[in-house]
């Protein structure tokens, strides 16, 4: 997050979450860059606009958070008021929907929508994530991630490519989006050990870990 405050207009401009694939951990990571800013105590507003049903688990689930009962779906599809839930005292969140997305009529409808200027409208004086779609086959993510022109790039160890993230990465440049950072998960103990990291940290209790989480799986 330090690396992150050294390369990105925070809290200015609201950065992206994106990943190449779905399933790379964009709504942990986001959840987890959020719950490091509250740790600083610091203001944030989480904005999930992976309008995709399906999706997986949401950031304001990941937090602890109750469901709303209005979200961007609910807002863009039918008319409804959108407004800021309040999470606890350093965050406010905009969920996805008020429920379980029924379809992607919501992310389509995103597409025509002033996503920088609707987040805007929600504060601009705290720092503002937004949870978008994966890249992967939705040209749609990368004409959000260009709104806000800044981004995080969410890499799964062994289900992205070197070339696919580098083809991103080239997508993003073109579109004059700026990567403030990439952040890996689920990178094999064994191979983080023979990293070049100053200082060098401890992988044992790491690999312990990792190899209960894959017992179960």
């Amino acid at each position: 997050i330090n690396d992150m405050d050294n390369a990105a207009e925070w809290p200015r401009a609201p950065v992206g979450i994106i990943s190449v694939h779905p399933g790379e951990g964009r709504s942990t990571v986001t959840a987890n860059l959020a719950t490091t800013r509250m740790m600083k105590g610091q203001s944030v507003l989480l904005i999930d606009a992976d309008l995709r049903a399906g999706a997986g688990a949401r950031p304001d689930e990941l937090l602890g958070f109750d469901t709303p009962s209005i979200g961007l779906y609910d807002h863009l599809v039918n008319g409804q008021k959108l407004k800021r839930e309040t999470g606890r005292e350093q965050i406010s969140f905009v969920a996805a929907a008020g429920g379980d997305l029924p379809d992607d009529r919501g992310l389509i409808t995103l597409g025509a929508t002033d996503l920088a200027g609707l987040i805007a409208t929600l504060g601009e004086r705290v720092f503002r994530l937004v949870d978008l779609p994966p890249v992967e086959q939705l040209e749609l993510s990368l004409e959000l991630a260009g709104q806000l022109g800044q981004v995080v790039i969410v890499v799964r160890a062994g289900l992205t490519r070197r070339a696919e993230l580098k083809d991103c990465v080239t997508q993003l440049q073109k579109r004059g989006i700026e990567c403030v950072g990439t952040v890996v998960i689920d990178v094999e103990p064994a191979r983080l050990s023979t990293a070049d990291l100053i200082p060098k940290p401890d992988f044992s209790r790491l690999a312990g870990i990792f190899k209960r989480k894959k017992s179960h799986a």
